[in-house]
């Protein structure tokens, strides 16, 4: 399974990049991929049949060239020099007494922290790949080795500046992290990593270039088709607000035993432990130890929750959704690129009679309607979508009327209408909000579903996708269309 994920993304990565319509000399495709170690042997050898060349940043073996990059020498340096790192830390590229290149951090050529070791690592990496004949190469560095603002300036470096500098005979350039993903750095607009790889999940991100042809189809849409913006969790992300795999660790981590510090990959398996310790050593649905790694690259937050609830009251005590209460408040003092966008629409269309938006999702943060609430008419309860139809009809025919937002999991400003356990999922959405999605179908023969952030992995909404009357089905008759926007 994970040699079939491997090579998926590789093929992936090389056909994409070849798919790259911009006449730069050097083409970079970055990637992350959670523990190269394992995967380490094919990735050369694919990178050999390629007739190219995979360099580990952190490899001491890594042979050395024996001329200066100019170009590449003064970019590196100024890269630095000019950043808020300069006052703690300096990068020279010189030729050593062997005439071999080497980098200076702070003046040393041999330097004893390991993050100024896998910076100079880099350094000396990328003047080795400049000197070679190789039209394509690999570079894989350890991000987690480097320090945070170091990490922040070297993935810049390598997907945006790099690209106008050029790297010798290279035309191709894949870039490989070795660690974890971090949205805020990975998933930037313009220089996100369009492959990432971890255990026993792959997915890939569609370039800006598709994104914003995407867009502009949407634009020159006539203007009375609706449109309906469909959110998932990848939207909040530029507001700095935790994915549910986040939360889900948090939740984890105080379940088990807040006393006791666990790696995130501790945790499903204790989690685990306990829950069979709990129904007296009996193993079901699927969560037996012999499926440790099944269990643990499926577990959910519903899932977390569920138990959470159970041991607690429910919702209103729930200390996971108050933690989560606590970074939607941080997150609304410093709202991301896509809500501020998305706030900028919605002044746009408030006014317009020709111009019409249905915002819905399944996010239960507050970032699109707080300070907004003269745009957006928000339904979070049963009570609040059991009026949807009716307001849907008056709304389309008042110019002023605000745009209604439907939150089918709820909203963290009301606990008891958060749905967010695997029970509340697994049962599908309530006739209320299946009657919100109706009134939404009858509007119109020609309907625009846009995904935004989506995994598309909610299971109450996934039952409702693959119903007789569907959003799916819709999509297959006219011109209702699915736009994923990644």
């Amino acid at each position: 399974m994970k040699t079939k994920q491997l090579i998926h993304l590789i093929l992936g990565a090389f056909a994409a990049i070849e798919q790259e319509q911009d006449e730069s000399p050097l083409k970079v495709i970055p990637l992350v991929i959670n523990d190269v170690a394992e995967h380490i042997g094919i990735l050369r050898e694919i990178f050999r049949v390629e007739s190219g060349i995979l360099i580990e940043a952190s490899d001491p073996t890594v042979r050395r060239a024996s001329t200066v990059d100019l170009e590449l020498k003064t970019a590196m340096e100024a890269l630095f020099s000019s950043s808020p790192l300069a006052a703690t830390l300096s990068l020279n590229v010189q030729l050593d007494s062997q005439m071999r290149v080497q980098t200076l951090i702070n003046g040393n050529a041999a330097p004893s922290s390991e993050a100024e070791k896998a910076l100079a690592g880099i350094s000396n990496s990328l003047q080795f790949l400049a000197s070679t004949d190789y039209p394509t190469a690999c570079l894989i560095y350890k991000e987690a080795a480097l320090e945070n603002q170091a990490q922040d300036l070297i993935w810049q470096f390598l997907v945006t500046h790099l690209v106008s500098i050029g790297l010798g005979n290279i035309k191709r350039l894949f870039i490989i992290v070795d660690g974890a993903l971090n949205y805020t750095r990975h998933t930037y607009p313009i220089n996100s990593a369009r492959f990432v790889l971890f255990p026993g999940y792959l997915s890939e991100r569609n370039s800006f270039k598709v994104n914003k042809i995407t867009i502009d189809r949407l634009a020159n849409l006539r203007k009375d088709l609706p449109i309906v913006l469909f959110l998932g969790a990848g939207f909040s992300v530029s507001s700095k607000l935790m994915e549910g795999n986040d939360l889900r660790d948090i939740a984890l981590q105080a379940l088990i035993d807040p006393r006791k510090t666990m790696s995130p990959e501790e945790r499903p398996g204790a989690f685990l432990r306990e829950l069979i310790a709990l129904r007296e050593n009996r193993e079901e649905d699927g969560e037996t130890i012999g499926n440790l790694q099944n269990f643990a690259r499926t577990l959910t937050l519903e899932r977390v929750l569920s138990e959470e609830y159970r041991r607690g009251e429910g919702p209103i005590r729930s200390p996971t959704l108050r933690k989560f209460e606590e970074y939607n408040r941080k997150a609304l003092q410093s709202r991301g690129m896509a809500v501020r966008n998305l706030q900028a629409i919605a002044s746009h269309i408030i006014g317009s009679p020709d111009q019409k938006l249905i915002v819905a999702g399944v996010n239960f943060d507050t970032l699109v309607e707080h300070l907004s609430s003269d745009e957006f008419e928000v339904f979070a309860t049963d009570q609040e979508f059991s009026h949807f139809p009716e307001y849907l009809s008056q709304y389309w025919e008042q110019p002023n009327a605000k745009i209604p937002y439907l939150k089918f999991h709820g909203s963290i400003d009301n606990f008891e209408s958060v749905i967010a356990t695997l029970s509340s999922t697994e049962v599908g959405l309530s006739r209320e909000k299946s009657n919100a999605i109706e009134a939404i179908l009858n509007l119109s023969e020609k309907i625009q579903w846009v995904f935004v952030g989506c995994s598309m992995r909610d299971v109450d909404l996934n039952r409702m996708y693959n119903s007789p009357n569907s959003v799916k089905k819709s999509l297959n008759t006219g011109f209702r269309h699915l736009s994923m926007i990644m």
